[in-house]
C-alpha cells in the first residue's frame, strides 16, 4: 500500500507503483493472480528503505534519529492514541517527490507496518496531519483481526481461492471488517467490474493511464481524485476527510463515504481523540 493525497496530474508516477500488482481490490476472485511474482523497482527500493527504517518501541525511536525524523513521529505520537500505532514497527523518512508518504508491512512481521514519510513534510504541518491520518486509515483498516495477514504471494494465492469477502493485497478481509463492508457497500458491482478490468490489464503504462481516465470520469463518487485510484485509497481518503473535516456531509455518494465510519464506535472516538490532540 503506497500513496499519497495527490493531484490527480500527479497520479502516474505514484500509481507506477502498481506495477505487476493485479490482485489488488478483488472480491472473492482473482485476475492474473500468480504464486511467483517477482517484486518491481518500485518495491526493491522500498525493501531497502524498510532495511534501513528506526526500529518503534512504545512511543520512541530506536537509533541516530535525525530532527525531521523525530519531529513527524512526534507528531504521530501526539496525534494518534497508542492503541492505534501499536502495528507501527518501523518508522522511516525519505526524500522523494513522487510521494508524500506510504505504509507496508514487515517483511519478517506481516502482522507490524512500517510507516515512512516525505522529509518535506516536516515543515508542512497541515499536510503533515493530514498524510498522518490517511496512513492511519490504511493501519486501521488493515489490522491484523480487520484483514488476516499472509506473509507469502503463495499464501496470498491459495488464500484468494478460498475468499468470498474483499482481497486485498495483504489478505482476504474479514466479515464486518471495515474495508469489506466499505467496499460492499461502495464498490460492488459495475464500478468494482469496471476497475477490475483496469487492474489486469498487463501493460503498465496503459494500465495507469486507465487508471487515471476511471478515477476522473468517476470523481462525482470520492472525496478526492486520488480517492478513485482503488478501494484502498477511498477508504483512507474517506477516513483523513471524516476524522479532519469540520462536517460530516449527510447527503451524496461523498457524504455516505465520509459518515460511513459514524456507525462504528470505536473510530467515532478515535476522530474525537485526534481533534482533540490536535
Amino acid at each position: 500500500m503506497h500513496d499519497r493525497p495527490l493531484p490527480l496530474g500527479a497520479l502516474l508516477p505514484a500509481l507506477l507503483l502498481f506495477a505487476g500488482v493485479f490482485h489488488w481490490g478483488l472480491v472473492g476472485a482473482t485476475v492474473g493472480a500468480s504464486d511467483d511474482t517477482a517484486p518491481d523497482a518500485g518495491r526493491t527500493q522500498q525493501m531497502a528503505h524498510q532495511e534501513a527504517a528506526f526500529v518503534v518501541q512504545g512511543d520512541e525511536l530506536i537509533g541516530s534519529v535525525t530532527h525531521e525524523a523525530e519531529a513527524m513521529w512526534d507528531r504521530f505520537v501526539e496525534l494518534v492514541p497508542p492503541e492505534h500505532r501499536a502495528t507501527v514497527g518501523r518508522f522511516s523518512v525519505f526524500g522523494d517527490d513522487d510521494k508524500d508518504a506510504y505504509v507496508e508491512q514487515l517483511h519478517d512481521d506481516v502482522t507490524k507496518w512500517h510507516l515512512a514519510l516525505n522529509e518535506d513534510l516536516a515543515t508542512r504541518r497541515h499536510l503533515l496531519d493530514r498524510t498522518l491520518v490517511h496512513e492511519l486509515g490504511h493501519l486501521v483498516s488493515f489490522d491484523p483481526e480487520q484483514v488476516p495477514p499472509v506473509a507469502t504471494d503463495r499464501a496470498w494465492y491459495l488464500a484468494s481461492r478460498e475468499c468470498h469477502t474483499y482481497m486485498a493485497r495483504e489478505g482476504c478481509s474479514s466479515v464486518g471488517s471495515y474495508m469489506n463492508e466499505f467496499v460492499s457497500e461502495f464498490w460492488e458491482g459495475e464500478l468494482l467490474d469496471e476497475w477490475q478490468q483496469i487492474a489486469a490489464i498487463g501493460d503498465d503504462e496503459r494500465r495507469m493511464s486507465e487508471i487515471q481516465a476511471f478515477a476522473t470520469s468517476h470523481n462525482e463518487r470520492f472525496v478526492s481524485e486520488y480517492a478513485g485510484t482503488n478501494p484502498e485509497e477511498d477508504l483512507a481518503e474517506s477516513f483523513a476527510a471524516y476524522v479532519l473535516g469540520n462536517d460530516v456531509p449527510s447527503e451524496g455518494t461523498v457524504g455516505d463515504r465520509i459518515s460511513f465510519f459514524t456507525r462504528f464506535p470505536e473510530l467515532v472516538t478515535l476522530r474525537e481523540t485526534i481533534r482533540d490532540n490536535r
